[in-house]
């Protein structure tokens, strides 16, 4: 039997759908984050006073957002590599190690959709 080159249009179409859906999470994900880096911490009267709590509470602030801004551009390149495996999957190449011209089995695209080649 000779060795398959490429996924028929029905699994494409079930990778589509798992694709489809953890990009839109990752997209949601980094929007949320990247809201709280523009608009995290407190407005209020107690960001006027200068105690060291306060201080503290800042420093803490600032942290928090510079973790969300990391963790947003890590969802925005996941969202980009998932950008990228849609792409194939429209052109058919799909699934294929970019390596060897092998199929990556379906378990591993499954779990990580944007892989281009396979765990030897």
């Amino acid at each position: 039997m000779e060795p398959k080159l490429r996924y028929s249009d029905e699994e494409l179409e079930e990778f589509r759908v798992n694709v489809q859906e953890q990009r839109d999470q990752a997209y949601s994900d980094y929007k949320m984050l990247m809201e709280f880096v523009k608009n995290g911490g407190s407005n209020d009267t107690a960001d006027t006073d200068l105690s060291f709590d306060i201080e503290l509470d800042n420093v803490a602030d600032h942290l928090s957002k510079q973790e969300a801004a990391d963790a947003a551009l890590k969802k925005l390149k996941l969202v980009r590599a998932l950008d990228a495996a849609l792409v194939r999957i429209r052109n058919k190449t799909y699934g294929i190690d970019v390596q060897t011209g092998e199929l990556i089995p379906k378990g591993r695209l499954m779990l990580v959709p944007y892989a281009i080649t396979c765990v030897r």
